[in-house]
């Protein structure tokens, strides 16, 4: 466990600290010390913490125990057709 000088040091590198909870099955990114006024769900399974600014002080990524997808993340839907595999992409001729 950090002491608080080790935490105030960590901070001032702008070192950030990721928490896991088994029971949750969520892992939390701490980016900031500030309180978070606000959540916002950004996708099904990432939500972000605001503080009173609207500076992003943590995210949260649930079921992180499944490899999630890039539409899981972004919530953008990616169409594989549109984008050549790589063995076809050199053979442009």
């Amino acid at each position: 466990m950090k002491t608080s000088s080790e935490a105030a040091r960590m901070r001032q590198r702008g070192d950030m600290r990721i928490t896991y909870d088994a029971k949750a099955n969520a892992a939390y990114v701490y980016l900031s010390d500030n309180q978070p006024i606000v959540t916002r769900e950004i996708t099904g399974v990432v939500l972000i913490d605001q503080d009173a600014d609207a500076n992003v002080v943590g995210i949260e990524i649930l079921g992180v125990l499944r490899m999630p997808t890039v539409e899981d993340i972004t919530g953008c839907r990616c169409d594989r057709a549109a984008t050549p595999a790589p063995e076809e992409a050199g053979n442009a001729d």
